[in-house]
């Protein structure tokens, strides 16, 4: 009975990740460009982690970086912030992708749903960003949103990532509701 259980368990493994790989083998055609493709593309990355595969998972993760970083701050910033923004860029890449992966593994959960909510991205009033944080030369559209993991009979899980859109499709800008080059915001006292 234990043999027998441990295969079909194996099959049904097997499966998980061969769904999760046959949907992440076209990511340059699936990468998400609104809220409801983000939330499948999300649940995708979620069944390829739970089934133990990780190149699925980074694959996926990989295609939400922005292509050709340089040219794109080079165009936003110019050419004097590009490896500066390269560089904070990239940490706070790996740290998206490290967050991902523990979220998904707090979840731990075959039955785990993925729920996403867009979120205005713009500062509360009475605060601003802090002055020493990089000012684009042209207009970015930032696109933020809340995320949940539901378990049933656990905790939620809820973060917040930013995106902006690029040749129609989202890719990663920051953690939490601003650009990863906001740095904190200031809080204005009344006098």
């Amino acid at each position: 009975m234990k043999l027998l259980c441990g295969f079909l368990m194996t099959i049904l493994l097997c499966g998980v990740c061969a769904s999760a790989r046959e949907r992440a083998s076209d990511s340059s055609s699936a990468l998400p460009s609104d809220t409801e493709s983000l939330r499948v593309y999300l649940g995708t990355m979620l069944q390829a982690y739970q089934a133990g595969d990780t190149a699925t998972f980074n694959q996926l993760a990989n295609d939400l970086k922005l292509p050709s970083s340089d040219q794109w701050f080079r165009k936003s910033f110019g050419p004097d912030q590009v490896s500066t923004m390269n560089e904070k860029y990239d940490q706070s890449f790996q740290a998206f992708r490290s967050r991902l992966a523990k979220n998904f593994e707090k979840a731990g959960n075959v039955g785990t749903e993925v729920i996403l909510e867009a979120r205005n991205s713009k500062p509360l009033k009475g605060t601003s960003s802090s002055p020493t944080a990089p000012i684009p030369k042209v207009n970015i559209e930032i696109h933020s949103y809340r995320c949940v993991l539901t378990v049933q009979g656990k905790p939620r899980i809820e973060w917040m990532d930013s995106y902006v859109v690029v040749d129609g499709s989202l890719r990663y800008i920051g953690q939490g509701a601003f650009p990863f080059w906001g740095g904190p915001l200031i809080i204005k006292a009344n006098s």
